[in-house]
């Protein structure tokens, strides 16, 4: 017997599915490399080590202390969201993991998967819980958002755009801080929880929710500045935070790890009126602090297994280190 038409265009579809997600980044990645090359391809190597030197010893350990305060930041956010679902992380501890999951989850793409599964593996000597990991990401994942879209909601309210379509960047920006506003608004009313995996996860106070926004909006507005710093003149810091936040958005959306390539070939686009040199040597900068030396610190840690020292067994009170879970973090 042929099978139905409908279990065949199903599997069809699937097949194309699949097929696309294995192409679509490649081809990202091809396109981002010739627009790469044709920007930069011209650039000598004395030219960018001279936007190096450039910077100077200030700007690049402003730059430095810009992405420490930023890992700590989220840090601190992973601390809260880690207590929120029952479990009593030390803040050290916390931080430490933190730090090694984001710098993971930077920089080798699908952010919130690689990071929670790196979390997975760095608090089990606490016995955390699947369920509490998940829900600590979603709480540090909801955080960027909330700070990423106030940023350029600010930006783009504040006239950073300037162009014919400047009225319509106002309406952007107003509609985007009005989503950030709507979601700080129903954690304060709504106490109906989500249902996740057929568990129901209970909104986070309206306290949790102005932490989120607030080290948020500061994580994000450090993670810009270290590109902002190594860049050559010609760019305000709204205004650039409206072109990083698209490249971003873009690269994220590529399924490329890091978005490499394909965020510098959007800013590169985004930002026409700088020298090519001076942002081909931000760009180097911004990898090498941001994601490069994240990543080999990271590294380091997993490897000598620097995270404190291994948990309790049940039988030796594991059981005290943990806050009891909420009461609605149970099945659905």
């Amino acid at each position: 017997m042929e099978p139905s038409p409908a279990p065949r265009r199903a599997r069809d579809l699937s097949v194309l599915k699949r097929t696309a997600l294995r192409v679509l980044p490649v081809a990202l990645i091809v396109a981002a490399g010739w627009v790469l090359w044709r920007q930069f391809h011209k650039i000598s190597v004395t030219d960018l080590l001279g936007f190096i030197e450039g910077w100077g010893a200030g700007r690049l350990a402003l730059a430095l202390f810009c992405c420490v305060a930023s890992f700590a930041l989220v840090g601190l956010v992973e601390w809260r969201a880690l207590r929120w679902t029952g479990a009593r992380v030390p803040l050290g501890e916390a931080l430490t993991g933190s730090f090694v999951a984001n710098a993971f989850g930077h920089a080798l793409g699908a952010n919130l998967l690689v990071s929670a599964a790196v979390r997975a593996r760095v608090y089990a000597r606490r016995q955390v819980g699947l369920m509490q990991v998940t829900s600590a990401t979603l709480y540090q994942g909801v955080s960027f958002i909330l700070g990423l879209g106030s940023l350029t909601g600010l930006g783009l309210v504040t006239g950073a755009v300037r162009s014919p379509v400047a009225f319509g960047a106002h309406v952007a920006g107003a509609a985007i801080l009005a989503a950030v506003g709507a979601y700080i608004l129903a954690c304060a009313t709504f106490r109906k929880p989500l249902v996740l995996f057929s568990k129901r996860i209970p909104l986070p106070t309206v306290g949790d929710a102005l932490l989120q926004l607030g080290l948020g909006v500061v994580d994000m507005a450090l993670a810009v500045a270290i590109i902002w710093l190594l860049l050559p003149p010609g760019a305000g810091y709204l205004q650039f935070v409206i072109a990083y936040t698209g490249a971003y958005l873009v690269g994220l959306g590529s399924g490329v790890p890091g978005g490499a390539g394909v965020f510098e070939g959007a800013l590169l686009q985004l930002l026409p009126d700088l020298d090519r040199a001076g942002l081909a040597a931000a760009f180097l900068g911004y990898r090498a602090i941001y994601y490069l030396l994240p990543l080999a610190l990271g590294a380091l840690v997993l490897a000598f297994g620097w995270l404190g020292p291994p948990a309790k067994t049940p039988g030796e009170g594991a059981a005290a280190d943990r806050d009891p879970a909420p009461a609605d973090l149970e099945p659905s």
